[in-house]
């Protein structure tokens, strides 16, 4: 099983965390892929034990001079980086989220090459 992608965000107190990953799968000469997105939401208050900032740079076009002289300047952005609970995503409950997700895209190959047959 291969990740595509994966994207967090946390607005007012709610997370919410976006996973796609696939698997594909050969059984006599028929290919078939099957797509796994999966989500989790939680409120921050209850599975976050801190929150880590870190300031991220961001170039920007101050202005343009004579004979068309451009003028970068440089600002920073705090952004707010969860630290979860270690009893709420461990390395643990984290496998078995990734074996259960590898069970059903495993399952869906499966079934979709019945559909073939």
């Amino acid at each position: 099983m291969a990740l595509l992608g994966s994207l967090s965000e946390f607005v007012e107190g709610r997370g919410d965390l976006w996973t796609l990953m696939y698997r594909t799968a050969k059984f006599q000469g028929v290919r078939s892929v099957a797509l796994m997105p999966y989500g989790m939401s939680f409120d921050c208050g209850k599975v976050v034990e801190a929150y880590k900032t870190v300031k991220v740079p961001v170039h920007y076009l101050a202005s343009v001079g004579f004979f068309g002289r451009r003028k970068y300047q440089i600002t920073y952005l705090e952004e707010k980086h969860p630290i979860f609970k270690t009893e709420v995503l461990n390395v643990r409950t984290h496998t078995e989220v990734k074996k259960a997700l590898k069970h059903l895209a495993f399952q869906s190959v499966l079934e979709s090459m019945d559909e073939v047959m």
